[in-house]
């Protein structure tokens, strides 16, 4: 992509040039690639180190959607009154575990970040124009943790938990399973709400606040109980559905850029095929999908399971039956099923698994 050249790819950077703070206003995402978009792409490879020539090439438009990115606005280390603002709106949704201070720390990042992956953002833990407006919106869908999930926010709960004596210290491991769902609907039937075992936002509120009432007997389940390690279901599709899903797609042509639903690249085939199955997954390319956080993180390549999403140095696919796995292919010019080669295993980073 460079000077000249207009269409809605253009529009899709310009959009996201926007989110990161380099374009500044609305009306500059166009669909055409024009001097301003162009210096705006300069000012992003300046600041990120990469090779300035205003063009958006593959390091370019990786860089825009991984978590390494340095945007033009407000991050990590702020501290203002619109970032305060923010902070109540994530507290009110029930994302934000903390109380709100201005202060742009890693509970914000965490909590803006499970903001922008339950209502179809980008997840980069940023403050930007799109994130900020999801979040003035009515329609904003609240945060609800419930079995499978894992990470930070997880661990907060389970430390705030364990705070009321409805868990052991023990179990506060990072993953939501069955102790953890368990020891939040007692929480809920003690608190007078209903005890369905999500952490929605008035359960994140009383587990957040002073009011809530603490284990009348102290009892805590066992730390030898199955469930925080790696037990549970998702509430979110099978591995069966993923994996069905994907394979309809063989033989669709391979287009870079592209997400579905009748051509993809390696990224957007990955994205169309979890929405597909009810994972509300935001985009990412294989470079965001290193340093991913919401699922279960397989560091072992022979630990592979089918389901699992597995992030190669450039590539990513799904993991299918019999050391298999479908993806879409450069090489190929198509999505294909096929045996996972040598070249798997050595351009292997790291595989998550969604669905146990």
């Amino acid at each position: 992509m460079s000077l000249g050249i207009s269409g809605e790819d253009v529009k899709r950077i310009q959009n996201r040039l926007y989110e990161l703070g380099y374009l500044t206003k609305k009306k500059e995402v166009s669909g055409e690639f024009n001097e301003i978009t162009q210096k705006a792409v300069m000012k992003l490879q300046e600041l990120n180190q990469l090779s300035i020539d205003g063009k958006v090439g593959r390091q370019t438009i990786n860089l825009l959607y991984s978590e390494e990115v340095k945007p033009d606005y407000l991050a990590y280390g702020e501290k203002n009154d619109v970032v305060l603002d923010a902070q109540k709106r994530l507290k009110s949704l029930g994302y934000l575990t903390t109380v709100p201070d201005g202060n742009y720390g890693n509970d914000t990042v965490m909590a803006v970040k499970q903001f922008q992956s339950r209502n179809d953002l980008v997840v980069d833990g940023f403050l930007g124009p799109s994130t900020r407006i999801a979040l003035e919106q009515g329609e904003a869908t609240p945060n609800g943790i419930v079995l499978g999930e894992q990470g930070e926010n997880v661990k907060r709960i389970q430390e705030l938990l364990n705070k009321y004596g409805y868990l052991s210290s023990s179990n506060a491991t990072g993953y939501f399973g069955e102790i953890t769902e368990q020891a939040v609907k007692r929480f809920q039937a003690d608190n007078g709400l209903k005890s369905d075992g999500s952490v929605g936002v008035q359960t994140l509120s009383l587990l957040t606040g002073d009011k809530g009432v603490k284990s009348g007997t102290g009892s805590r389940p066992s730390a030898g109980s199955s469930g925080n390690g790696v037990g549970g279901k998702t509430v979110n599709g099978n591995i069966k559905a993923l994996i069905d899903v994907a394979a309809s797609k063989v033989g669709s042509k391979y287009v870079w850029g592209s997400k579905g639903p009748s051509s993809f690249d390696c990224s957007g085939f990955v994205y169309w095929s979890l929405n597909q199955v009810g994972v509300r997954q935001s985009y990412l390319t294989s470079s965001g999908w290193k340093s991913m956080g919401k699922y279960k993180r397989i560091s072992n390549y022979d630990d592979i399971k089918p389901g699992d999403i597995v992030v190669e140095k450039g590539h990513m696919g799904i993991a299918a039956e019999g050391g298999k796995v479908i993806d879409a292919s450069s090489g190929n010019g198509k999505v294909v099923y096929r045996q996972r080669s040598d070249w798997w295993r050595n351009n292997f980073i790291v595989a998550w698994r969604i669905f146990e």
